[in-house]
């Protein structure tokens, strides 16, 4: 009896040790792990150098990055909070720093959530609403990338999010389209987004 309570103990053990090294070798989105010969670090930041009339808060659940060989790896899972303020007149928000295959990549998908709104004050008078999301029922937005993830390189993505063409009022509500795209010179971004809210109401 003793034997085979022993012979059990090993055996469970051997299973636990299995599973961890399992989840180790495929957990590449976790910012934790250390870059080793086969992975390296990939950020993704957005932009906006555009100062426009009003403000977006958006949300954010889960960034991917497609690797041809791999599929879709994840970036981040995690809900994200985001308001424009981080990202436009030039600044940049950090969206992901995750450690993934070296290789190479041909898209970003972003995943968003329903919490997004538009904010702006009119009158002297803050005025926040609702966006509505139309890209898709999935809530998400691919872009064509063109990077090779290298180890001995400094491994960056920046995103436009082309606030200027991202909302739009149809039949009274606000629409959320988002309009991104990989950014390789910050001298192109052009547009202004001008919504007039006296026509809107609070909501």
């Amino acid at each position: 009896m003793n034997l085979k309570k022993h012979v059990m103990k090993k055996l469970f053990a051997l299973i636990l040790t299995l599973n961890t090294v399992s989840t180790t070798t495929l957990s590449y989105g976790n910012p934790e792990l250390t870059p080793s010969s086969d992975s390296s670090t990939l950020q993704i930041r957005i932009t906006d150098s555009e100062i426009n009339n009003f403000g977006l808060n958006i949300e954010i659940v889960n960034i991917e990055a497609y690797n041809p060989n791999l599929g879709w790896i994840t970036l981040n899972d995690y809900q994200q909070s985001i308001s424009s303020l981080s990202f436009t007149s030039g600044n940049q928000s950090l969206l992901a720093n995750s450690i993934i295959p070296v290789g190479s990549y041909t898209k970003l998908r972003f995943t968003f959530g329903n919490s997004n709104s538009i904010y702006s004050n009119s009158n002297n008078d803050w005025v926040t609403s609702d966006l509505v999301f139309t890209s898709n029922e999935k809530n998400q937005v691919e872009i064509n990338i063109n990077r090779y993830v290298n180890e001995n390189d400094t491994n960056e993505v920046l995103v436009h999010f082309d606030m200027a063409n991202s909302v739009s009022v149809v039949n009274e509500d606000l629409v959320l389209n988002p309009v991104f795209e990989e950014l390789k010179d910050p001298a192109t971004i052009a547009g202004e987004a001008v919504i007039d809210f006296t026509t809107l109401s609070a909501r």
